[in-house]
């Protein structure tokens, strides 16, 4: 025969048995208008989680995880304004971030940046709303910037430079409309000028002149719309240990 103990205890374990089993059933929720209310968690076919986060009123709120099909981090993100801005890492399988970034209504937006697998920025783009909007820039594996160039609307818009690893300047042109226009010049890394020319509507247009470090004319080249119809060699065997030494 039961105590009054016993009786008492079998109650309490029946009584909380339904609240455990709504506790189970408190994910991946709808609302009775059909929206995504709470923490859901999806999985692909094979019962994998792909994700898991928050909504309300169908939006997705704060933090988001994003999974490989082995189950390492994929991505982060941090969702804010109703769910229509969100910060993002993302991360190679063995853990290191691979890029991290904006979106807004779910385009990139501001700056992204990209990493090689030691963590080390490879790259910055800029972009308004999915376009290509901004400087871009590449850098090499001691920090100094490699490339940078001007983007509008997609389209490479003004300055166009790239440079040496100790940050002296290698090269610089102009871009209009994506196309390079006017004066370009390449440099030694001493930051002697090497070649300097110009360009019409992407095209070479005429002349272009070469240099020696020590500043020594090489040889001349004249364009019309990239093609070269003359060239002037002024020291042909300067001209060839140029060539040699590159």
């Amino acid at each position: 025969m039961m105590t009054k103990a016993q009786i008492f205890l079998s109650f309490l374990i029946l009584g909380l048995l339904p609240l455990h089993g709504q506790a189970q059933n408190t994910i991946n929720q709808l609302d009775s208008k059909g929206l995504k209310q709470g923490v859901w968690r999806k999985t692909d076919d094979k019962g994998k989680l792909k994700y898991e986060g928050s909504f309300k009123d169908d939006k997705p709120i704060g933090e988001f995880k994003y999974y490989y099909p082995e189950g390492q981090l994929k991505a982060k993100s941090f969702f804010s304004n109703m769910g229509q801005t969100s910060f993002t890492i993302t991360y190679c399988e063995n853990g290191k971030k691979m890029a991290e970034g904006k979106y807004n209504n779910e385009l990139k937006d501001s700056t992204w940046s990209y990493f090689n697998e030691d963590e080390q920025l490879l790259s910055q783009e800029s972009y308004l709303a999915g376009k290509k909007n901004g400087k871009w820039r590449t850098f090499y594996p001691n920090g100094q910037v490699n490339e940078e160039r001007t983007y509008k609307d997609n389209l490479r818009q003004g300055p166009w430079f790239q440079y040496f690893d100790n940050g002296t300047t290698k090269l610089k042109g102009v871009y209009d409309k994506d196309m390079l226009q006017g004066l370009t010049q390449v440099f030694y890394a001493s930051g002697r000028l090497r070649v300097s020319g110009a360009y019409k509507d992407g095209l070479k247009e005429g002349m272009w002149i070469y240099f020696s470090e020590d500043g020594k004319t090489l040889k001349k080249e004249y364009y019309a719309k990239s093609h070269r119809y003359k060239e002037e060699i002024l020291d042909k065997d300067l001209l060839e240990r140029v060539k040699n030494d590159s």
